[in-house]
C-alpha cells in the first residue's frame, strides 16, 4: 500500500521533471546579459486522452503573448496546472523561431476523467458507500478522479472492514461511461472471524506463555470473559498489520534470550493462521506464529584493553570497568532491565552488548573524558555457541568546562538557567552532572524542550557547555462562576505565573523564575483571598524564600455566627544535595467567630482584627 503511494509520488516527480525537460535545450539559446530577451509569439493548448477547457488552462499559464519568455514562468505554469487536481500530466513545449527570435508555446495536458458514480461489486453486503473511510479529499462523485486519492480511500475502508474480517481484500475497477468514468468497488469473500487461541509452532526451548508474555504481543486470544459469555462479548479479532509486527516482537524476544539465528518463517497471516468452526459467514481463528529457534548463544570471556589510566587510578582498572558492565546502571530507567547487565555465562543479546558499550562511555564521560571511544569485538565459537567479547577503549583527553552558551531563552533570564546547572566553568566536564542539569531545567516547567550538550572549543582540553531551550507557557488566568445550595452564588478569578519577575515590567513581569499567585473568590455567603510569592534564589544563592497570605470568610457554618480565618506564612528552602531539599516554615494565623447582634453574649475577637458586619 505504502509502496504504491511512493511509486506514484516518484511518478509525479518524473512527470514534473519531464515537463521541464524541453527547457534543457534552451539553456544555450537563453539570451546573455544585455541581449534582447525571447518573446512569446503564440500559445496553443492541446488535450490528450480527454477534453479540457482551453480558457481554464490558459488561466493558469504564467506567460502571455508579447511578453518575455522565462524558465521561471514555465515552471510556475506547470506547478499551477498540477495544483488544480484536474490533470494527470502537464507539459510546456517551447518552439523557437531562430529568424525572429520568438517562441511558440504548446501546452499539453492530460485531463483526469470525471468520477460519475461509485458502485458496488463482489460482496456488496460488506461495502458501505456512506462510510467515512471513503470520504477522502480528491475522491468524490463529480470530481476529477485522482488515482492516489482513490487508493487512500480504498485502503482506509479495507482497514475498517478488517476489524471483523481480517482477510478481506478490496479491489477497484475503473469503467468508462459517457462524460466520465465509473468506479466499481469490490470485496473478496472473507468470513467474520474471532480469535480463539494463539499458537507458537516450532517453540521448544521457550513455552508459549513465556513468548506471549515476554514479547508483549498485541494480538490477544480469548480470555475468561469471552468463555463466560460464549464468545458473544470480549472476543478479540485479528489485525493483519499488528500480526506482522508481532512476528518481529517474537523475533526480538528470542534474540534477547540468546537465539540470534531465530527465524519467523511465515509473516502472511492469511496463510499462517487457521480458520475453523466456519458457519453462516463467521467462525473462529487460530493465530499461528511459526518459528525456527536455532541455537542459543551465551556470553564467554570478557576482557578490557586500552584503559591506560587504570595503572595509576583504580577507578579505571579492569575490575572496576567490568563492574560497570555487569551491574545495573546508576541512571534509573536508562536501560531496560533485561539488557542492563552483561555477565559471562548469560544469554548473549546484541542490545545488552550495546548497552554495556554505552555504559562504559558514560563512565568515562563522568570523569571528563568526553571523547572516549569503546569498541566491542566479538569472537564467536560456532561449535560451543560461546561468544567472547573484548572491549577496546581509547580514553582520549580529559575536558573541563570553558564557558556556558545558552540559546533559545527569549524571556527567561540567562542567570535563571545558569543557576539550575550542576556544572560551572572551570570544573571537570561530567556528563552525569550535565544530565542532572537537563533534568533540573525540565523540572522548572519553564521550557518545552531542553538539551544540554558539550560543544568543542578552540582551547585544547576544554569544551563549552551549550544549553538549548525552547520557551513554554508558564502563566495562566482562570475564572468561573457557579451556584450551590450551600454557598449559593459564587465566582472566582485567579492569576498565576511560574516564571515571574517583579523587576521586569518591559517583559510583562516574566523571566525571573519567581512564583506568583493571586486568587479572589466572592459569593453570597462566603469569600476568600489568597496570595503567594516565592523567590527561588535569594541573592543569587541556592536559597528559596517565600510567603503566603490568605483570608477566608464563611457565613454558612451556623445560623448564629460567621467565621473568619486569616493567616500568613513565611518559609525558606535550600537544596543540600541533588535529591535532598531542606524546608523551614514560620507561620502565624488565627480564626475568630463573630456573634450576630441579636444574641445576648459577646463574641471574642483578636486584637488588630477589623470589625465584621453582622450577617443579615
Amino acid at each position: 500500500m505504502n509502496d504504491l503511494t511512493v511509486r506514484r509520488s516518484f511518478l509525479r516527480a518524473a512527470c514534473f521533471a519531464l515537463a521541464l525537460a524541453p527547457l534543457a535545450g534552451w539553456a544555450q539559446l537563453a539570451p546573455a546579459s544585455g541581449e534582447k530577451p525571447l518573446v512569446v509569439r503564440s500559445i496553443r493548448v492541446r488535450a490528450e486522452g480527454g477534453q479540457a477547457s482551453e480558457s481554464f488552462v490558459l488561466g493558469h499559464v504564467a506567460l502571455r503573448t508579447g511578453e518575455a519568455f522565462t524558465r521561471d514562468a514555465v515552471a510556475s505554469t506547470v506547478r499551477s496546472l498540477y495544483a488544480t487536481g484536474r490533470f494527470n500530466q502537464a507539459l510546456v513545449v517551447p518552439e523557437l523561431d531562430p529568424k525572429t527570435g520568438q517562441v511558440d508555446l504548446l501546452i499539453i495536458v492530460e485531463p483526469r476523467p470525471l468520477l460519475r458514480e461509485i458502485v458496488k461489486g463482489g460482496r456488496v453486503d460488506l461495502i458501505d458507500l456512506e462510510s467515512d473511510a471513503l470520504k477522502v479529499a480528491g475522491f468524490g462523485v463529480g470530481e476529477p478522479l485522482d488515482a492516489a486519492a482513490m487508493q487512500r480511500a480504498v485502503s482506509a475502508l479495507q482497514k475498517e472492514l478488517r476489524k471483523e474480517r481480517p482477510f478481506v481484500v478490496l479491489t477497484t475497477k475503473v469503467v468508462a461511461v459517457p462524460t466520465g468514468v465509473q468506479v466499481v468497488l469490490s470485496a473478496s469473500e472473507s468470513p467474520s472471524l474471532k480469535i480463539d487461541v494463539i499458537r507458537i509452532e516450532g517453540a521448544s526451548a521457550l513455552t508459549e506463555k513465556e513468548i506471549i508474555a515476554g514479547a508483549e504481543l498485541k494480538t490477544e486470544e480469548r480470555g475468561f470473559w469471552s468463555y463466560l459469555f460464549l464468545g458473544a462479548l470480549f472476543s478479540p479479532r485479528l489485525d493483519p498489520e499488528e500480526y506482522r509486527r508481532d512476528c518481529n516482537r517474537i523475533r526480538d524476544f528470542y534474540r534477547l534470550k540468546g537465539y540470534l539465528d531465530v527465524e519467523v518463517i511465515e509473516q502472511d497471516p492469511a496463510k499462517a493462521c487457521i480458520i475453523k468452526d466456519l458457519q453462516d459467514g463467521s467462525g473462529k481463528l487460530d493465530v499461528v506464529f511459526k518459528v525456527k529457534e536455532g541455537r542459543r548463544y551465551t556470553i564467554g570471556a570478557l576482557s578490557i584493553t586500552g584503559n591506560k589510566l587504570g595503572a595509576s587510578n583504580p577507578v579505571f582498572s579492569a575490575e572496576s570497568l567490568q563492574k560497570v558492565v555487569s551491574e545495573p546502571s546508576l541512571r534509573r530507567g536508562a536501560y531496560r532491565p533485561e539488557v542492563d547487565r552483561f555477565i559471562a555465562g548469560e544469554a548473549f543479546a546484541t542490545p545488552a552488548l550495546d548497552a554495556a558499550t554505552e555504559k562504559l562511555k558514560e563512565y568515562y564521560g563522568q570523569m571528563g573524558y568526553l571523547n572516549a571511544q569503546v569498541e566491542a569485538v566479538r569472537t564467536p565459537n560456532l561449535q560451543t555457541g560461546v561468544i567472547d567479547v573484548a572491549f577496546k577503549i581509547q580514553e582520549g583527553e580529559r575536558f573541563t568546562v570553558r564557558s556556558l552558551d545558552i540559546q533559545g531563552n527569549t524571556k527567561t533570564r540567562a542567570t535563571v538557567i545558569a543557576r539550575e546547572l550542576a556544572l560551572s566553568p572551570g570544573e571537570v566536564f561530567d556528563l552525569a552532572r550535565a544530565r542532572v542539569s537537563e533534568a533540573r531545567l525540565r523540572n522548572t516547567q519553564f521550557f518545552e524542550e531542553v538539551r544540554v550538550v558539550p560543544v568543542p572549543s578552540p582551547v585544547p582540553n576544554q569544551s563549552d557547555l551549550r544549553v538549548i531551550v525552547k520557551e513554554g507557557s508558564t502563566g495562566s488566568v482562570s475564572f468561573g462562576a457557579g451556584y450551590s445550595t450551600v454557598e449559593q452564588l459564587v465566582g472566582f478569578v485567579e492569576y498565576s505565573e511560574g516564571n515571574f519577575d517583579y523587576t521586569n515590567p518591559e517583559g510583562w513581569y516574566r523571566g525571573g523564575g519567581q512564583k506568583f499567585r493571586v486568587r479572589v473568590q466572592a459569593g453570597s455567603v462566603s469569600n476568600s483571598f489568597e496570595h503567594s510569592f516565592e523567590e527561588p534564589a535569594l541573592w543569587e544563592r541556592d536559597l528559596a524564600v517565600g510567603y503566603k497570605i490568605e483570608r477566608r470568610y464563611t457565613g454558612y457554618f451556623s445560623a448564629n455566627y460567621n467565621v473568619v480565618n486569616e493567616g500568613v506564612g513565611v518559609y525558606a528552602r535550600r537544596r543540600s544535595q541533588d535529591d535532598l531539599v531542606g524546608h523551614a516554615l514560620l507561620g502565624a494565623g488565627h480564626a475568630r467567630r463573630i456573634q450576630l447582634p441579636d444574641q445576648r453574649f459577646a463574641s471574642l475577637a483578636f486584637r488588630g482584627d477589623r470589625r465584621q458586619r453582622p450577617r443579615r
